[in-house]
């Protein structure tokens, strides 16, 4: 895993220090090596440079002594060394007739079964690195490459070989590895964080839109399409390729998992967990390749613990030495504390263990150096225990990672929303006795009260279909609940403007519409045969039900709002039940695979290790085992009242029978009051007194919230805006003072 960039100027010939700050910025993804190529365009001659970290041995000339060395393109690469750690990995890597240039992040997994296939068509090799293969793959494939590829990437290949010199670049199919672009005036920008483009590409501007929803609701940019929180910063969406040229910049999307992933024939049950097991092995099996150590991230879950277990066989088949643990523990005892189950793997795994306790770590002194390596705000101090791990791993010479993202995507394991998308599905195709089944059989899975079950199932059926949580109508005004979080009257008129909520504005549209109904329903009856008359009365009689609705969310608590309410859900659940839209479990998780929550997941998972020059690897993303899990194990994902019921039974003997049957697994969790309180006291910033979320938030409010937060009185959901609000302020403090030219210290 690495850092790449690169420059394009459009209108003069640049040098290779055009391009240094970028890759100063992100020397912690590639502390081990650094290079530069400086492309003249009109020639086709390519210069590789030097960095201050490039081996002596290269006896490349310095960038430093080079600014009589000029084109119109500068790649640039950071290098973190995983495999074939001699100069021979160096990059910018030239193809061996020089015709293509590659800067790559990531791994290729299946890189030494590429080699042998590209061997026999007659390409010769001259190192040991997957870097390599990707070139010769190039010249043998073209774009039809990357279907071969099984692994993480972000790359850029520039190709002289053509008259017109052109850039590819490309993305792995679910977005592990980032890659950020700025397409401006005068130059065409990439780097793989979007940190090394302020103030270098574009100067800094938050977008107002994304920083607005963030302090609603923690919402963040779609991890699946461009957009960023930076104004003129976008993002390579995963399964995208990009062809640069003197001609333009052309996007192409060269995956869909929708597509790749159509429904097959499903196993039997016995074949289904055989297949299941030999997914994990294969995908485990790739990830441990490595010229490095290689751990495993463990939190006590199914997840971690299935590829902690699949570790130990596979060291123990190849005599490999000790397997390393690294887990983050609580001291405060709460359901966030994961300790006795850990340890529980550990002593199964006969793993050697490595522990880190958040909540005696120096959180002020971390919180900015995490914030800046994010790039982007995050909701929840959550992902400080990852970061956590990931500094103890760097610390104890551990430099790869394995880890269990995507399970849950795959596999059904967030609940309760997969099991009320489960049972839906089966009252919409009119399963009622497998319905009936399964619900009894959640009872026996999960050890709920009949109470509680009862409770639910008045939810699934009343509400899951409805597709909001309760069946009870929001009673506060929307206005009102962003006055709630804080908001200034201004800001939330962004969000919720007046012209949706003046009455008298919405009193006088609605009779405007019901004298025009009336004067068009005469025509009407003198014309019946008027189509587009009709249209026109459908139209009208559609926006009269919107303002009165509008009008109704005025006053929420009103029997007239609470009417309009009950006769929406209704509408809404007959619509559902009946095909419109229809439940399917597998349409719910390709969502969250792909357009929610694991995007966000990865992008926190690659920032902190890479925080820290460590390599996260993810088996449950191996594009085999994705694509599998959604043709073949589709009847299976929740089962018998389990949900990940086929991990859970073909993990049998890889993880402790207490593990994989567990019912009340969190994740990496975090007491979230507890650490924001904690913040405050340590770092003595009060986001009150920010001018910048002042633009946005009442101080007043604001100071209320902080103090329940301070004094113990305050819920999770003050933690968390709290939380919020603070990674918000120093996030605009920090890449404000990055678009000035303001060095940010790494981590140490």
């Amino acid at each position: 895993m690495c850092g790449i960039a690169g420059l394009w100027n459009k209108t003069k010939t640049i040098s290779a220090s055009a391009l240094a700050p970028a890759l100063t910025r992100m020397r912690h993804r590639g502390p081990d090596d650094e290079g530069f190529l400086v492309i003249d365009t009109l020639s086709g001659k390519a210069t590789p440079l030097a960095g201050d970290d490039t081996p002596a041995e290269l006896q490349l000339p310095s960038w430093r002594e080079s600014d009589g060395i000029a084109g119109h393109i500068v790649l640039g690469h950071r290098r973190l060394s995983i495999i074939d750690l001699s100069p021979r990995g160096h990059q910018p890597m030239r193809s061996a007739d020089g015709r293509c240039w590659i800067v790559f992040n990531g791994e290729i997994y299946n890189y030494i079964e590429l080699r042998e296939e590209l061997k026999a068509a007659g390409h010769e090799f001259h190192s040991g690195s997957d870097t390599e293969v990707i070139l010769h793959a190039w010249q043998q494939w073209g774009e039809d490459a990357l279907h071969r590829f099984n692994g993480d990437w972000a790359f850029c290949i520039a190709d002289l070989s053509t008259p017109e010199t052109s850039l590819f670049l490309a993305r792995d199919r679910y977005g592990i590895k980032p890659l950020f672009f700025a397409d401006t005036a005068d130059a065409f920008w990439f780097a793989s964080e979007a940190k090394a483009l302020i103030g270098t590409a574009v100067p800094f501007q938050p977008r107002e839109h994304a920083v607005l929803r963030f302090l609603q609701s923690g919402e963040l940019p779609a991890g699946h399409g461009p957009d960023t929180f930076f104004e003129g910063i976008r993002q390579l969406a995963p399964g995208e390729s990009m062809r640069v040229s003197s001609s333009g910049v052309r996007t192409a999307r060269w995956y869909d998992l929708r597509t790749a992933a159509e429904r097959s024939e499903t196993p039997d049950e016995a074949s289904a967990l055989r297949e299941m097991a030999a997914q994990v092995d294969g995908a485990v099996r790739l990830r441990l390749r490595a010229d490095v150590p290689v751990g495993s991230c463990l939190s006590g879950g199914v997840d971690s613990s299935s590829i902690v277990g699949t570790m130990r066989g596979q060291f123990d088949a190849a005599g490999s030495g000790e397997l390393h643990t690294f887990s983050a523990i609580y001291r405060e005892r709460g359901a966030f504390n994961e300790e006795d189950w850990i340890k529980l793997v550990v002593a199964h795994s006969k793993a050697r263990p490595h522990y880190t306790f958040p909540d005696e770590e120096p959180l002020d002194e971390m919180f900015e150096k995490m914030v800046w390596h994010q790039d982007e705000p995050f909701q929840t101090a959550s992902i400080f225990a990852q970061w956590c791990v990931m500094k103890e791993a760097r610390a104890n010479g551990v430099i790869v990672l394995l880890d269990g993202q995507a399970a849950d995507e795959l596999l059904g394991g967030y609940q309760p929303g997969t099991y009320q998308e489960h049972f839906l599905e089966k009252l919409g195709t009119g399963r009622w006795l497998a319905f009936l089944r399964d619900w009894i059989d959640r009872k026996h899975a999960t050890g709920l009260s009949w109470t509680t079950l009862l409770r639910e199932l008045r939810q699934i059926l009343v509400l899951g279909t409805t597709g909001v949580l309760w069946a009870q109508p929001d009673l506060i005004h929307p206005r009102q609940r962003l006055r709630s979080l804080a908001f200034r009257n201004d800001a939330a008129e962004q969000l919720w403007p007046k012209s949706q909520t003046d009455e008298a504005e919405l009193r006088a549209k609605l009779a405007e519409d019901q004298d025009k109904l009336a004067k068009w329903s005469d025509k009407f009856r003198k014309k019946p045969d008027d189509a587009d008359l009709k249209e026109r009365i459908a139209r009208k009689k559609a926006q009269i039900s919107a303002t009165r609705r509008k009008l109704a969310t005025l006053n929420p608590a009103s029997l007239r709002a609470r009417l309009l309410h009950f006769r929406e859900c209704l509408r809404v659940a007959w619509n559902r039940l009946h095909g419109s839209p229809h439940h399917d479990l597998r349409d719910l998780l390709l969502a969250q695979a792909t357009t929610t929550s694991l995007a966000h997941l990865l992008r926190f998972e690659d920032r902190n290790s890479m925080a820290f020059s460590v390599e996260a690897r993810v088996p449950f993303t191996d594009f085999q085992l994705v694509e599998w899990a959604f043709k073949r194990a589709n009847d299976f994902k929740i089962h018998r009242g389990w949900t990940k019921w086929l991990l859970r039974t073909a993990m049998k003997g890889r993880a402790p029978e207490a593990i994989l049957w567990r019912r009340d697994k969190t994740g990496f969790e975090t007491p979230d009051v507890t650490m924001t309180r904690r913040l405050i006291a340590q770092c003595g910033r009060h986001p009150e007194d920010s001018p910048f979320l002042q633009h946005y938030l009442d101080p007043d409010l604001m100071r209320a919230v902080v103090a329940r937060v301070k004094d113990g009185t305050g819920d999770r959901a003050d933690g968390r805006l709290v939380w919020r609000w603070l990674v918000l302020d120093a996030w605009h403090r920090l890449f404000e003072n990055a678009g000035r030219g303001t060095t940010v210290t790494p981590p140490s």
